[in-house]
């Protein structure tokens, strides 16, 4: 076996041993402890301007998610006109400090454009979130991204298409009094749009809490193709209106 293989895995093992560690000694009033495990479904409508890669002027995206300590899953789909999507991921959260925590997550995306396409979507990437001050928390996460599409009128003679990328997303919290809470968020895919990198969307919005069970949310988002190229150009814009129960 490759000395440097075995010394770089023993690196590694130590490393993530001495990062539990740490973590484990600093997670008590952790700001991402769970008592119970937090379960909610979410139904958003919304409206699309129709001028971006895959038009569509309404759209509806049930889904559900589980939070925990360590875990988080969640599970949904988007139907619009002749497009379906359905995605599912998770993240396990091993790594807690009082005011931050690191995990990894794992996202996979199917898309069915009616006759035309189909898609597959796989992410593998690092998450990072802190809760630096009451009133601020802070997401991010990156990592490697995999899509195969299938276009029908040449599948017989191509087969997939296949692309690897890097993905990234960051996220700004804020929370407010009277249970408010506004968010400004720049990332390289959403969680039922996932586009070859430099194509990148900018969303804003606004919570509010209805009591402990409820809570209803504004976002509106603007989407760009080939960003960081001098070619950059604007694709579309989305509204919408997000209502989600808390069990």
């Amino acid at each position: 076996m490759n000395k440097k293989a075995v010394l770089l895995f023993v690196l590694m093992v130590a490393m993530f041993s001495s990062l539990w560690a740490a973590a484990d000694s600093r997670k008590k009033d952790s700001y991402f402890e769970y008592s119970s495990p937090d379960i909610s479904f979410h139904l958003s409508m919304g409206m699309n301007s129709g001028s971006g890669f895959e038009p569509y002027t309404f759209m509806a995206q049930p889904y559900a998610q589980i939070d925990t300590t360590y875990f988080q899953l969640y599970s949904g789909v988007q139907m619009s006109g002749d497009i379906f999507h359905a995605t599912t991921g998770g993240v396990f959260w091993p790594f807690h400090f009082r005011k931050m925590r690191f995990g990894a997550g794992l996202v996979y995306h199917f898309s069915l454009f009616d006759d035309i396409s189909l898609c597959h979507d796989v992410l593998l990437n690092v998450h990072y979130e802190a809760r630096p001050a009451y009133w601020l928390g802070l997401k991010a996460n990156a990592g490697f991204f995999h899509k195969a599409r299938k276009i029908f009128a040449v599948s017989d003679a191509i087969g997939y298409i296949t692309n690897n990328s890097i993905d990234f997303s960051f996220e700004s919290d804020f929370y407010l009094p009277y249970d408010i809470m506004l968010y400004v968020r720049a990332s390289s895919y959403e969680m039922f749009r996932y586009m070859v990198f430099c194509a990148p969307s900018f969303s804003f919005g606004v919570t509010k809490a209805l009591g402990k069970k409820l809570d209803i949310t504004f976002e509106t988002t603007s989407r760009y193709i080939d960003f960081f190229t001098v070619s950059a150009r604007y694709d579309d814009s989305e509204m919408r209106f997000i209502l989600g129960l808390h069990l």
